[in-house]
C-alpha cells in the first residue's frame, strides 16, 4: 500500500465520522487503528513495536522503541477524543518525555498531535 492510498483512506474515513453513529464510529476507530498498525509496521517494522495495558485497564495503543528511547503513541479519530490520563501515567511512570496523538480530525496546533503519514 502506497502513501497516497493511505492518504486516500485516512480521507475517506474522516468524511464518514461526522455521519457516523456510536457503532460506526467504534467500527471506524478499530480500522483507523489496524491502519495506523499498518503505517507503523510498513515503515518501521515490527519488532520494535509494542502496546501497554495495566490492570486497572490504563493503556497505550503503541510504543515504539527507538535507539534513544521509548516513544509512545495513541490513535484517536478525533484529537479532542484523547484522554491524556494514561498517556501522562505512563510517561510519569517511565520518565518518557516524548508522546503521540495520532489522528485525523481536529486541531493540530499541539506538539504531539500528528496524522498517520506523519510517524
Amino acid at each position: 500500500m502506497n502513501d497516497t492510498r493511505i492518504k486516500a483512506d485516512m480521507l475517506i474515513i474522516a468524511l464518514l465520522v461526522p455521519h457516523a453513529n456510536q457503532v460506526a464510529q467504534e467500527i471506524l476507530g478499530t480500522v483507523f487503528e489496524t491502519a495506523v498498525f499498518a503505517e507503523f509496521v510498513k515503515t518501521r517494522g515490527s519488532k520494535d513495536l509494542f502496546f501497554w495495558r495495566t490492570q486497572g485497564k490504563q493503556e497505550i495503543d503503541f510504543i515504539l522503541r527507538k535507539p534513544d528511547g521509548l516513544v509512545p503513541y495513541e490513535v484517536k479519530l478525533r484529537f479532542e477524543q484523547w484522554n491524556r490520563s494514561s498517556m501522562k501515567y505512563f510517561c510519569d511512570r517511565y520518565g518518557i518525555e516524548e508522546c503521540y496523538c495520532v489522528g485525523l480530525e481536529g486541531d493540530v496546533s499541539a506538539r504531539e498531535r500528528i496524522f498517520p503519514w506523519q510517524i
